[in-house]
């Protein structure tokens, strides 16, 4: 690969890269802030005091927050085949 080529997929590369990062933190907003609200507004001695909901969005919070460890620790690669 020589400059131009080289520059043409770096570029390519980093606009993909942003776009990837920009829907994450697009889903990771609409989903965790409002469910984040709810985790704390529902626990105990708060506004909304609602036990069986606030264990309810704990237990997907705490799923949700096991997702990247297993993704990382199964090694998946570019095939998208786990290895554990």
């Amino acid at each position: 690969m020589q400059g131009q080529e080289l520059l043409q997929s770096l570029l390519q590369g980093t606009s993909e890269t942003f776009y990837m990062v920009s829907i994450s933190t697009l889903v990771a907003i609409v989903l965790g802030l409002p469910l984040g609200f709810l985790l704390v507004m529902t626990g105990p001695g708060n506004l909304l005091d609602f036990p069986q909901v606030h264990k309810v969005l704990g237990a997907i919070v705490n799923t949700g927050r096991s997702f990247p460890f297993i993704y990382s620790a199964c090694g998946f690669n570019t095939t998208n085949t786990p290895n554990c």
